[in-house]
């Protein structure tokens, strides 16, 4: 009725224009500013599938029949698909200032789709293009597109999608860019919660399409989350959440957020490609933007391109338990990199996330170094996960001089299987007690500041005990601590050697200059699965020999290092040890157990 109210507005104001005093005039305009800054206008597609937006016949006003003088084309409109439509064709270019839908979509099909058909095949029609522009909207997060997905009571429309297939959209306001855009699903609970029967509330930028968003911006699921319905965005197209300023680009950020932050369910899923299908069919699946956050019991899937031009952080800061994850597919690909200065941080895995990179991801810490920043830190925070799968790459470099490191924090675990690698610039640090590395690959952590070898690093202050787990052989630079010799900081190496281990190689074993090696009196080493002969230093620190007793291994004492003038990779000082014969009484239960064991199996033969 938006049409009809102009008009009897223009009529109310030339009568007081001649009959009213000023002040009423003055009244009457603020009211009618206030109103178009506030109203949108709901215009709705007939039930009629595959009409073309152009046809003014197509649409019907609110919840009325009346059918609008024109097709919809301002920003003070909000367009929206009926309940029993399937489709619309956009056969050119229309602006409005929201897309929303009925919560019932497709129920009359029973399909619970809608199509925005943005490539028109009529002959004279042009390709589709819809602008949202939300300069009408007031509030400081402009939903330029919410879609509440209910179907309530129907369980054959339980799951909902709405598609954009091809052409382009285009989000912004006019009036102020720096305001916030939200694209939000809101997937209220439904009787299926009940009854077991899982679905998917979604819309889907398809393969044809190009999203192009000029304001910060949020990917946002409003409705709860629960065991049964998952709420997505399908992202295989082109997303470029940036603006052109004088020919510049201007990065804008973008985030993934749930309402829910239940640790026992999944809030929200973002797809940057189609997970069913492999990389190499999702290359017009390319997302970029400025920073981006995920919130907690978000899960985004790469399986196409990403590129961050910032920071990119999981789960917000947040010490919730809700977990967080990252899949990073094969043959996909997430880069992250800043040019800002003292930008100190560019990734961070926060608390109880988990990443799993069968891809690439490439972080490049390439911010400008000045007086303030001397480094940089990447971090797994406390209870998160990284895991570099077969095939897998990660690097944390930099196109600077800048030292960059990879932190652990407490509880952390890295792990780098068998065929994957890391690269860091700098160095490895655990910064956090009972921080974790497994490592399957030979030479999994590379380093480019030492050579691509490996100098693990513990940062003493707070941190009592780290584990290194190894599965394949290593060459190393040194074992290095940090921090005071105080009771307070006392670290340990936990050192698994798995069987498959046969050389671990280092320059030192510590680090060469002895201020953070073992003359530190509350600095340790633990050897698991310690065999001698394993472990090989090419040069040997005078003052290690003084403090052998602080490494130990279960079955071995008086540490020692042993040196073998040879070939073939033998030349050097091996640590070994002298192992320890059980007592006599030991032996006797052991064998006694043995005996014991023999005569159960053939008992039982």
């Amino acid at each position: 009725m938006h049409w009809r109210f102009e008009k009897r507005k223009q009529n109310l104001l030339r009568y007081i224009t001649m009959k009213a005093p000023i002040n009423i005039l003055i009244l009457i305009s603020t009211f009618s500013i206030c109103y178009s800054a506030n109203a949108l206008t709901t215009i709705k597609t007939n039930n009629v599938s595959g009409g073309m937006w152009s046809v003014n016949t197509n649409w019907h006003i609110g919840n009325t029949s009346e059918i609008p003088e024109t097709a919809p084309n301002s920003n003070t409109l909000e367009v929206q698909n009926e309940y029993s439509a399937t489709s619309m064709v956009v056969d050119g270019e229309f602006t409005v200032g929201r897309i929303g839908a009925n919560s019932d979509t497709g129920h009359s099909n029973n399909t619970g789709k809608f199509v925005w058909d943005l490539n028109p095949t009529a002959p004279d029609a042009d390709a589709g293009v819809i602008n949202i522009d939300s300069a009408t909207l007031t509030n400081t997060e402009n939903s330029a597109i919410d879609f509440g997905f209910l179907g309530q009571s129907k369980p054959e429309i339980y799951s909902q999608n709405i598609t954009f297939s091809g052409g382009t959209i285009n989000v912004f306001d006019s009036l102020d860019s720096s305001k916030s855009s939200v694209i939000n699903i809101n997937g209220s609970s439904t009787a299926a919660e009940e009854e077991g029967i899982s679905y998917v509330k979604s819309i889907t930028f398809d393969l044809d399409n190009t999203l192009n968003i000029r304001n910060n911006t949020t990917f946002k699921a409003s409705g709860g989350a629960n065991q049964y319905k998952s709420q997505v965005f399908n992202l295989f197209g082109t997303v470029n959440v940036f603006d052109t300023v004088d020919n510049e680009v201007v990065y804008k950020n973008a985030g993934l957020y749930a309402a829910s932050q239940s640790a026992a369910y999944t809030g929200v899923i973002m797809n940057i490609g189609d997970t069913s299908k492999p990389a190499n069919e999702n290359v017009t699946a390319i997302f970029t933007s400025g920073n981006f956050t995920m919130g907690a019991t978000s899960v985004l899937n790469i399986n196409g391109t990403m590129n961050v031009h910032g920071k990119f952080t999981m789960n917000d800061g947040s010490e919730t338990a809700a977990r967080t994850q990252l899949n990073i597919a094969k043959g996909a690909s997430l880069t992250t990199q800043s040019g800002a200065p003292d930008v100190n941080n560019n990734f961070v895995l926060g608390s109880y996330s988990d990443t799993i990179i069968e891809g690439s991801l490439l972080v490049n810490n390439n911010a400008t170094k000045t007086t303030s920043l001397t480094d940089t830190e990447n971090s797994l925070n406390q209870w998160a996960t990284l895991t570099i799968k077969k095939g897998g790459n990660a690097q944390f470099i930099s196109d600077t001089e800048l030292s960059v490191y990879l932190m652990l924090r407490n509880n952390s675990t890295l792990t780098v299987e068998e065929g994957a690698s890391l690269t860091v610039r700098s160095q490895l640090r655990f910064a956090g007690s009972d921080a974790r590395v497994k490592i399957y690959e030979a030479n999994g952590i590379k380093s480019q500041e030492y050579g691509n070898r490996w100098k693990p690093v513990i940062v003493t202050s707070g941190v009592k005990d780290v584990y290194i787990d190894l599965y394949a052989n290593q060459d190393w630079v040194y074992l290095s601590w940090w921090g005071a010799n105080t009771e307070e900081l006392t670290s340990t190496f936990h050192i698994y050697l798995g069987d498959d281990v046969s050389m671990i190689t280092l320059d030192t074993l510590t680090e060469s200059n002895g201020v953070n090696g073992l003359n530190n009196d509350y600095r340790f080493i633990i050897l698991d699965n310690f065999r001698n002969n394993t472990i090989k230093v090419s040069k040997l620190n005078p003052y290690e020999a003084d403090y052998m007793d602080q490494i130990s291994a279960e079955g071995y004492e008086d540490f020692r290092f042993d040196f073998v003038n040879g070939v073939d990779g033998t030349d050097g000082y091996w640590l070994n040890a002298t192992q320890v014969i059980p007592e006599p009484a030991t032996c006797v239960i052991l064998c006694g157990l043995a005996a014991l064991g023999f005569a159960v199996f053939f008992r039982r033969k």
